[in-house]
């Protein structure tokens, strides 16, 4: 609905068909981007878990997520 009220402003505004298009687009995606950090600040909590294991740690016994691999710690972080 919103970006249907925005392409209308853009027709009163004299914004060639092709263009009205690309700022279409751009403003879906900014919209759709909003929508997802939304939904992720209302799911995620406040703070990452942030583990660290010694190199080498086998894959079965770290924590489930993000893993950095350093020369000689393994990182896992998870929200």
């Amino acid at each position: 609905m919103l970006i249907q009220h925005i392409l209308f402003a853009w027709n009163l505004a004299g914004i060639p068909a092709h263009r009205q298009a690309l700022l279409a687009g751009a403003a879906a995606f900014a919209a759709r981007t909003g929508e997802l950090l939304q939904l992720w600040h209302a799911q995620w909590p406040s703070q990452p878990a942030i583990t660290a294991d010694p190199a080498g740690t086998p894959v079965g016994k770290l924590p489930a997520g993000t893993r950095i691999h350093k020369p000689n710690t393994t990182l896992t972080i998870a929200w």
